[in-house]
Formats: C-alpha cells, sequence, structure tokens
C-alpha cells in the first residue's frame, strides 16, 4: 500500500507540475481583459463595472479551462502509461493503472478547487469594496432564508438532483479516461497482431473505426435510458438517475477491467530517448 501512496504521489505532482502556472495565466489574463476591455467604461461606477466584468470574464475563462486541462491530463495518462521508466514501479499492472487514473481526477478536483477559491476571492474583494453588493447579498440571503424554512421540502429536491448531477458528470469524466486508455490500448494491441502493418495511417484508421464502434455503443446506451433528459433543468426522475448512474458505474468497471487486461497482456511501455 505504500507503494501505492508513493506512486499516486509521484503521478500527481507530474500532473500539477504547470498548474499554478496555469492558474497564474488565468488570473493574470482575466485582469489584463478586463482592464483593456473597461478603461473606456465611465458609467455610474467605474469600479463596479470593472468587477463584474472580471468576474464574468474569469468564469468564463474556467470553463474552457476546465476542458483544456482535462485534456491535458488525458494526455499525461496516456504518455505514464507508455513510459518504461514509470512501469517499472514495483507494483502491478492493476494497480498502476487505477493510481494513473485517480491521480488524474484528483488533480482535475484540486485544479477546480483552486479556481473556485480565485473566484471566491475576486467576489470577497467585490463584496467588501461595494456598499451595493453587501446589500444585494444581505437581501437574497434573507429571501433564501424565508424560502428554506417555508418549503424545506423543496430545497432538498434541489440539492438531491444537484448531488445526482454531480455524480453523474464525475462517473462520465472517469469513462472518457478509461475509453481513451482503451482506444490507445486496443489499436496498439491491434498494431501488434499485424507486424508487416505499420505507420501512423494504418494506426489513425484503426483507432477511427474503434472510435466509431464505442460511439455507437454509447449512442444506443443513452437512447435505451434517454440520457438526454438528465440536461433539461435536472428534470429526471429518480428512476431514470438511478438507471444512469448504474449503467456508467457497468461501464467504468468494464472498460476498466478491459483496460488493465490489455495493459497486462497486449500493451508493452517505451523506453524514451
Amino acid at each position: 500500500m505504500s507503494i501505492f501512496k508513493s506512486l499516486f504521489s509521484q503521478q500527481f505532482k507530474q500532473k500539477t507540475k504547470n498548474l499554478y502556472l496555469i492558474l497564474l495565466i488565468e488570473f493574470i489574463g482575466s485582469i489584463a481583459i478586463t482592464f483593456f476591455s473597461s478603461r473606456y467604461s465611465y458609467n455610474s461606477s467605474v469600479l463596479d463595472t470593472f468587477m463584474i466584468k472580471l468576474l464574468s470574464i474569469y468564469s468564463t475563462i474556467m470553463i474552457f479551462s476546465t476542458f483544456a486541462f482535462y485534456i491535458v491530463t488525458c494526455f499525461i495518462n496516456e504518455k505514464i502509461n507508455l513510459s518504461q521508466t514509470w512501469r517499472l514501479t514495483p507494483i502491478n499492472d492493476s494497480l498502476f493503472y487505477i493510481s494513473n487514473i485517480l491521480s488524474s481526477f484528483v488533480t482535475m478536483v484540486y485544479f477546480k478547487l483552486l479556481e473556485l477559491l480565485t473566484l471566491a476571492i475576486f467576489s470577497g474583494i467585490y463584496y467588501v469594496i461595494s456598499p451595493q453588493v453587501r446589500t444585494n447579498v444581505a437581501v437574497t440571503l434573507n429571501e433564501l432564508n424565508k424560502y428554506t424554512n417555508s418549503r424545506l421540502g423543496d430545497l432538498y429536491n434541489i440539492l438531491d438532483k444537484t448531488l445526482i448531477f454531480i455524480t453523474i458528470m464525475i462517473l462520465f469524466a472517469l469513462l472518457t479516461y478509461l475509453i481513451i486508455s482503451f482506444l490507445n490500448f486496443t489499436s496498439r494491441a491491434i498494431m501488434n497482431f499485424l507486424p508487416y502493418v505499420s505507420g501512423r495511417g494504418v494506426s489513425s484508421i484503426i483507432r477511427l473505426v474503434i472510435i466509431w464502434l464505442i460511439a455507437w455503443l454509447l449512442v444506443k446506451i443513452s437512447n435505451l435510458i434517454r440520457m438526454n433528459n438528465i440536461f433539461s433543468g435536472f428534470m429526471v426522475n429518480d428512476k431514470s438517475s438511478l438507471l444512469i448512474i448504474l449503467v456508467l458505474l457497468i461501464l467504468n468497471l468494464f472498460f476498466l477491467i478491459v483496460n488493465v487486461f490489455l495493459m497486462q497482456h497486449y500493451f508493452e511501455a517505451i523506453e524514451k530517448k
């Protein structure tokens, strides 16, 4: 277990190596964009205009950076899987692969928490310097308190659906990691069975075929359980939600088992030159 913790820690450090630089670029970039887009905006309150734009711009950057950083962690995952240096770690392939996937997920959570912390700092500054914001927040909290006391059941229902939505997003994110690894493992395994056929062109064709098959399977499953309803304002009943979570759990487990099997028998690491 100590080896697993050490491996997880090292993989986490590898994936967070440039994280703080990305956050710094987001921080400075959002301020710079706000400044150059607001310097001629002299309405009733320059400071209010600046802070509103800053919060809006940083929130937008957060959305795009989430997808970008997720893609980066996907590439790092496969780079680690392919690295002979990493694979020399004295641990079995299943624990090695699980550590790699989990460290990426924890890295993403850590990244989002730091982004939310930065957003909270911006919001706190705006709250401190703007009397109008403090008044609006006080009114909002008062109304929310009245709503909570009178309609506690509705609040629990909203929290329940939010937690279900977050659970589905987590399982979907893990599934995407697993599918990308599956694509990488299967394409290399097929290439190993075709010794006289090589080249990036053939490998790309194989991957496109696998992608098409996976997409076809996911579309069939989504049509079966009507997954698209989850994005309609969380308007989904409990049975449908549980079915979605169950299917995602099964898919995650299936791809995890297959990936570990392929990694143990058909996937060889490459020495970095």
